[in-house]
């Protein structure tokens, strides 16, 4: 699997918060080498999208900036990460795990970022990652909660499953996550596809606040109140 250098970058932008000039620049270098390292063979048709795909295994592979695109990770996001090594991120279904990598570029601790999938086929293996099914019985983190929850792009199934069922198993998904989640943290979910009431879902869930864009197929959701 492509995988890039995950080595913090060094130098002015560990210490001063990220521009969004800046984080454009550095983001289109990060991908112009990410991509080089692609197999000639990967079906690049929606690359300006921010994704491509291995005709072999059919699997999608997504580039750091669908994420910003999405909204999984903001420039915000990234600034109180770096200002705060107190602060750490949880990507659910992290894959090879691109978007994470080129955090760590921008001046991340490596510390601050915990990687997670249904194995470790794609995971990088120098960086801190757990393997659990989203789906079942989450690890205890030690005891650890995050700040941020991501969920980008981790539903590729859910199109196909039953309404029904889709929604139980959000709900299953939520309530694991809000677990993991701190006091003031949020979760975010990306490419979710809901054929019921969010009201349905919140109901069930009455201690988070959540809110869902269908046409982006954007999930947000916070602790209603403080624990």
């Amino acid at each position: 699997m492509p995988s890039l250098d995950s080595g913090q970058s060094e130098g002015p932008s560990i210490r001063h918060p990220l521009t969004e000039q800046k984080l454009t620049s550095a983001l289109a270098e990060f991908e112009s080498v990410l991509t080089s390292t692609f197999p000639s063979n990967w079906d690049r048709t929606y690359l300006d999208v921010g994704f491509v795909t291995s005709p072999d295994t059919k699997d999608v592979f997504f580039l750091p900036s669908f994420a910003f695109k999405t909204g999984t990770i903001t420039l915000p996001d990234i600034n109180d990460l770096k200002q705060d090594p107190g602060k750490n991120i949880l990507s659910v279904g992290a894959g090879p795990a691109y978007f994470e990598q080129f955090l760590l570029k921008l001046g991340v601790n490596p510390n601050q970022i915990m990687l997670s999938d249904i194995d470790s086929r794609f995971l990088p293996a120098d960086l801190p990652h757990t393997i659990f099914d989203m789906n079942g019985q989450w690890p205890s983190f030690d005891g650890q909660q995050f700040d941020l929850i991501v969920f980008n792009q981790a539903f590729p199934t859910f199109k196909v499953i039953p309404p029904d069922e889709r929604k139980v198993k959000l709900i299953g998904i939520l309530g694991s996550a809000t677990n993991a989640l701190s006091d003031d943290g949020e979760i975010r979910m990306s490419g979710l596809r809901l054929d019921t009431s969010i009201q349905d879902v919140s109901v069930a869930l009455h201690g988070l606040s959540i809110s869902y864009d269908a046409q982006k197929q954007f999930l947000r959701a916070r602790h209603a109140q403080p624990k």
